[in-house]
């Protein structure tokens, strides 16, 4: 592997040098600040399809300039997210396809992740796992009021959210305004029946969602706990709620901590706050699970939609206007 590095003041002016000096001949490999003036960025020579330059001296094409104008916000919008190899490497075959950059990014990011919004679920119970602060329980709300504006589905609630007394109080608030029955979970010894019996009490419902305890991937007493609550459930479907702000060695530990739960989907979550997308595309893209929703702000009335390659591109793309 050959690599570059190129320095400059601002990301513009280093992504401007690599263009004109390689042309669609580089992978950005890693993206550094040295210190509050210094810019640094170290790209790998490829071609276009990835694969390796061979000859060091051999001249690079350049794109001509109308591509180079429309490749700039793209390029530059993977950098300052963290967005990882593999993402980039798919993402930078469409930079010289001559469209606009929500464009370009939109089709590689439709390549390298999947996507799944399907809503109503096809499980009549759906279980949101996620750690705490992780924007779990707005979730549920938000979900229950999108479903019940555009269908016609009866829809009920179980809190299983122990020791988070405000908070489930909210979400069982939540559902008396809007008209959707709540079951409270107690902690009992005979924890598999907690939520089957739960379902018995909802059961002229047809979806039901199952507001989980918030567990970090280290508490591993607590993982067992929501391991056994879930498991004497049928007909269930169990998301992942990822909080977009955490840093990506966070997010690789939760991922692995929460596989034992069998999770179908992604609800990436906090938008709003994440100072950089990259390390939740990265981790989603490792986890192999779909994005099924897309979520911002604390309140109910706030941001939630299905997630598509155009709303991630969008997403990238902000923090350069």
């Amino acid at each position: 592997m050959r690599t570059k590095t190129f320095r400059g003041e601002s990301v513009q002016e280093v992504m401007q040098q690599v263009r004109d000096e390689l042309g669609g001949h580089g992978l950005i490999l890693n993206s550094l600040r040295k210190d509050e003036s210094v810019i640094e960025i170290e790209v790998e020579l490829v071609s276009l399809d990835g694969s390796q330059e061979q000859e060091a001296d051999e001249p690079m094409p350049l794109q001509d300039e109308a591509d180079l104008a429309r490749d700039s916000d793209a390029a530059s919008a993977l950098i300052l997210n963290r967005v990882g190899r593999d993402i980039q490497v798919v993402c930078r075959r469409y930079l010289t396809g001559g469209e606009s950059d929500p464009e370009m990014l939109a089709k590689g990011l439709g390549e390298a992740l999947s996507f799944d919004a399907s809503m109503p679920p096809k499980a009549r119970a759906v279980a949101l796992v996620g750690p705490s602060g992780s924007g779990k329980t707005t979730a549920v709300a938000k979900l229950i009021a999108n479903i019940q504006a555009a269908f016609d589905i009866s829809i009920g609630v179980i809190l299983a959210d122990q020791g988070r007394g405000s908070r489930e109080m909210s979400l069982e608030t939540f559902a008396q305004v809007v008209g959707v029955p709540a079951v409270s979970v107690d902690c009992g010894l005979d924890v598999r029946q907690q939520i089957p019996e739960a379902l018995a009490r909802l059961r002229d419902c047809e979806l039901v969602f199952i507001d989980t305890p918030g567990v970090g991937a280290t508490e591993e007493n607590r993982l067992r706990y929501v391991e056994r609550l879930l498991d004497g459930c049928h007909d269930l479907e169990t998301m992942y709620v990822m909080p977009a702000p955490q840093q990506e060695r966070e997010l690789s530990a939760l991922t692995a901590a929460y596989r034992r739960f069998d999770c179908s989907r992604i609800i990436l979550t906090k938008v709003d706050q994440a100072g950089y997308m990259g390390p939740a595309l990265n981790e989603t893209l490792r986890s192999g699970l779909p994005l099924a929703f897309v979520t911002g702000g604390a309140r109910v009335s706030d941001e939630i939609e299905p997630a598509s390659a155009r709303r991630l591109a969008w997403l990238l793309l902000r923090q350069m206007h």
